[in-house]
């Protein structure tokens, strides 16, 4: 049954290199176009002649190449083989590559392997030549075919070889090979040993069939032709390095094969040989389980079974068991089955000593069919293709491997490569008068469900077929996200490649709105992992809104919106999505609306009431966008307010006449101030809502200590405000060093922190002294013809009390009649300092009465 599957999986593969070569969605190289044509130049030189043999696009057999061009239209590679006759080579140096769209050469040891060398046609390919000369090596025509040895045509094979992680663990020894994973090797490339030990470890390379040989090592070198045995080496090996054991032979007690008949009588017949015989031998029912002795220097046996009548080996009765374990499993079941009703199973008797168990009766059938994605189960550009599960009719098959239904004789497993099969089977007679008949069952209720999943901003937009037809509209969406029903009409493997097709997320501004015109959202990469966001915005009348949105906007004039989120899931071929309503997210997403009317002189808040609970939002304007853009993790009902200053209002859901509300962040509600660590009540920690009359905490401070601490409000990066506590350690927004007025505007979020006593943290050292910090950039300044530098190093952000000198000296070439000295606030507003003759000033000597102003913003 391996050798079905096997084909299976090199149709699928075939089928999938064809698609992906051939298919103009899923190109990797380009294709040739109409006209242009591959020329083969055969020369020879001395005396010494060879063939050319070609085939197109990796398939089919090679063809023998003449002087006729070859039509390239719509072939994407051309694979080459070079057979040099007798003891030519092919001469490297006039040998060669024209036409194409760059620099290409032959690359000399593929061209003379078995499976050949492969070109792929570039885009800005014309006409291509491929110039093959051959010669010979006596000195006077240059031939030299690589990998050979120093007698013409030696060593030109290569061999496929396995050293898994190229280390092996040898008693107490780790020895390692200088190569690793799958290599290809010619027979004389050598391969460096370290830590090899020749008295205790040996070299063997083995082969599925149970080739079994060591290899010579030398100064801990080796090399495939380095053999302690005669005869050739399998293609495709494994090198491994094991404990030196001695040579097998008489050594071992014997071979045991056992036969079971299920069925009344003689079933069929075992028979054996070793690797020292030169006939099978039978084994009768009386030699059954009896163990036979190993003639002298006999390295390997092997067996074959052969079915009597209508009867055949089952599949599920063979066994091997060595050192008292059965060696054969679901992964190399179906190797050792084919091999032993075919030309017989050799086992190496270095591996142990073996019994055979052998079951004869009514055959099993086993139908395969394979659906593939090019790799099944696996990540895919811009989405993820998963297997959900196979049913007949209303009865479902899950997708766990091995899983078998007998009463309706289906099952469905992922293989290890990922790509689904599934087994429809059926009991009978598999011979009939020596013709093998297969009782095909019915697949015309067999569903198989797929699950297509879209990166994020990407949707599916079609599914195409091994004829790169599109069956999109055969794949019915059921209920599950992302998930489709296909009905399996066919007794054939069948390979689909998935479409993903980039797309923008949806904003729908709603057709009455008359205040906002516009929209976008950003960072839904944060919260949905598939699809697309659908975000509606509508506006709507204040007197349907809830009573708790109204009473926390109070008087204020404002906006009111429902905005609403979804996930949208694309079902393709013209169908509606799967939507997913997203009402409280994990992450916030940052919404921008487009505001009409909008003046750039007020300040803007939001907002927004959810569950029964109202929240206040900053908003900010983006000039570069022209939009107002807030951050939010839920949906539901906003508001948007315009206001000049700070605006009245209560915490929550209303709160005192004159009070503001702030957002105060206590992060983990602990903080450690030289070795002790300071916490807040218990519960007290992240972002809670506080009017600045009230008290933080609600009860003293643990371990506060007012003598070497301060209690600080962190605006941002540069502003810091000291808080006064009392005896206790309690504290309100409103008793900040210099008045609640040096708050931020009501509605911003501040950071709670305590920290070790500063003489100068928000306030001077004398009271009625507020401290600041003054960016001063670099320190330089040009104003028309001259620069004007503040004294070495001050520059960049500076803290200073109201009262300190600004700058300390005078200002290097500063000239207060054509010069001003200017504060710019985070607000835009300017203020000019009055300056002295020698260009000082104080943050205090503002001009114009602004001093009210500079205070508030700082």
């Amino acid at each position: 049954m391996k050798a079905k599957r096997r084909i299976a999986w090199l149709l699928s593969f075939l089928m999938v290199f064809s698609l992906i070569m051939g298919t103009s969605k899923m190109q990797v190289f380009a294709a040739g176009g109409a006209g242009e044509t591959a020329t083969f130049v055969i020369r020879e030189s001395n005396g010494q002649t060879g063939t050319v043999q070609y085939k197109l696009n990796g398939s089919g057999d090679f063809t023998t190449a003449n002087n006729t061009p070859v039509n390239l239209e719509g072939v994407t590679s051309i694979t080459i083989k070079v057979i040099p006759t007798g003891e030519a080579q092919v001469n490297q140096n006039n040998s060669g590559i024209t036409g194409t769209g760059q620099p290409a050469t032959f690359n000399y040891d593929a061209l003379i392997s078995e499976s050949g060398w492969t070109y792929n046609i570039q885009d800005n390919d014309g006409n291509i030549t491929f110039t093959i000369e051959f010669d010979n090596n006596d000195g006077t025509g240059g031939g030299s075919n690589p990998g050979g040895g120093s007698n013409p045509g030696e060593n030109v094979a290569s061999y496929s070889v396995d050293f898994g992680t190229g280390s092996w663990i040898v008693g107490d020894v780790t020895v390692t090979a200088d190569k690793s994973g799958e290599q290809t090797l010619f027979e004389s490339d050598i391969i460096t040993l370290t830590d090899f030990d020749a008295e205790t470890m040996e070299v063997r390379v083995v082969a599925e069939d149970g080739f079994s040989t060591t290899l010579a090592v030398n100064n801990n070198q080796t090399s495939i032709s380095a053999k302690t045995n005669n005869g050739g080496v399998p293609t495709n090996i494994t090198f491994s390095v094991v404990e030196k054991s001695s040579e097998p032979g008489g050594n071992f007690d014997g071979v045991k094969i056992q036969i079971n008949n299920i069925s009344t009588g003689a079933n069929g017949t075992v028979m054996y040989k070793f690797n020292t015989d030169e006939e099978f031998t039978s084994v009768t029912s009386t030699q059954a389980n009896i163990p036979m002795a190993i003639p002298e220097g006999a390295t390997s046996i092997t067996i074959k079974a052969s079915p009597n009548g209508d009867y055949a080996v089952r599949r599920g009765g063979c066994q091997l068991y060595v050192d008292g374990e059965n060696v054969i499993n679901e992964d190399n079941i179906d190797d050792y089955y084919e091999a032993l009703i075919g030309e017989g199973y050799v086992f190496s008797l270095n591996e142990g000593l073996p019994v055979f168990v052998v079951e004869f009766g009514e055959p099993e059938i086993d139908l395969w069919y394979a659906i593939s994605w090019g790799g099944g189960n696996v990540t895919v550009e811009n989405g993820q293709i998963m297997y959900h599960r196979v049913y007949v009719g209303d009865v479902i098959y899950t997708t766990i491997p091995g899983e078998v239904d007998e009463s309706n004789k289906i099952y469905a497993i992922n293989t290890i490569e990922g790509d689904m099969e599934f087994c429809l089977r059926t009991y009978g007679v598999a011979i009939v008068g020596g013709t093998d008949l297969f009782v095909m069952p019915d697949v015309s209720d067999v569903y198989v469900d797929f699950v297509l999943v879209p990166d994020y901003g990407y949707q599916v937009t079609d599914i195409i077929t091994n004829e790169t037809e599109s069956l999109l509209d055969e794949f019915n969406p059921i209920e599950q996200i992302s998930t489709y029903k296909f009905k399996y009409i066919t007794n054939t493997n069948v390979h689909f490649n998935v479409m993903f097709l980039e797309t923008e997320d949806i904003i729908n501004v709603g057709s009455g709105n008359t205040n906002i015109t516009g929209g976008a959202i950003s960072g839904g990469e944060n919260i949905i992992n598939s699809g697309n966001l659908q975000m509606d915005v509508d506006e709507v009348d204040k007197n349907t809104v809830s009573d708790i949105i109204k009473e926390e906007v109070g008087d204020f004039d404002a906006i009111f919106l429902n905005i609403d989120l979804n996930q949208i899931v694309s079902k393709g071929a013209g169908r509606d999505n799967w939507t997913t309503p997203l009402t409280e997210l994990e992450n916030e997403v940052t919404i921008s609306l487009d505001v009409a009317g909008y003046d750039s002189n007020k300040s803007y808040y939001i907002v927004r009431e959810h569950d029964g609970r109202c929240d206040r939002l900053e908003a900010t304007y983006n000039t570069t966008t022209g939009k107002l853009e807030f951050a939010t993790d839920k949906f539901s009902t906003y508001a948007i307010i315009c206001t000049d200053e700070q605006t009245p209002g209560g915490e929550g859901n209303g709160g005192g006449e004159g009070e503001n509300v702030y957002y105060i962040d206590l992060g983990t509600g602990s903080w450690t101030v030289g070795d002790v660590t300071v916490s807040a009540p218990e519960g007290m920690s992240g972002v809670v809502s506080m009017l600045d009359t009230e008290t933080i905490p609600t009860e003293m401070l643990e371990n506060f200590d007012p003598d070497t601490m301060d209690a600080v409000l962190i605006v941002d990066e540069n502003v810091t405000l000291r808080l006064n506590v009392d005896e206790n350690g309690n504290t309100r927004l409103a008793d900040v060093d210099g008045g609640v007025e040096a708050l931020p505007p009501y509605g911003a979020t501040l950071t709670f922190a305590v920290v070790e006593k500063s003489s100068n943290p928000g306030g001077g050292e004398n009271p009625g002294e507020n401290v600041y910090y003054i960016d001063l950039g670099t320190g330089s300044w040009t104003v028309g013809d001259v620069t004007v530098s503040a004294p070495e190093g001050m520059s960049g952000v500076v803290s200073m009390l109201d009262t300190e000198t600004i700058p300390t000296e005078m200002l290097e070439n500063f000239d207060p009649e054509t010069m001003d000295i200017t504060l710019t606030v985070s607000d835009g507003f300017v203020i000019y300092l009055e300056i002295d003759e020698n260009g000082n000033t104080t943050l205090a000597s503002t001009r114009d009465g602004v001093s009210c102003h500079l205070t508030e913003r700082f």
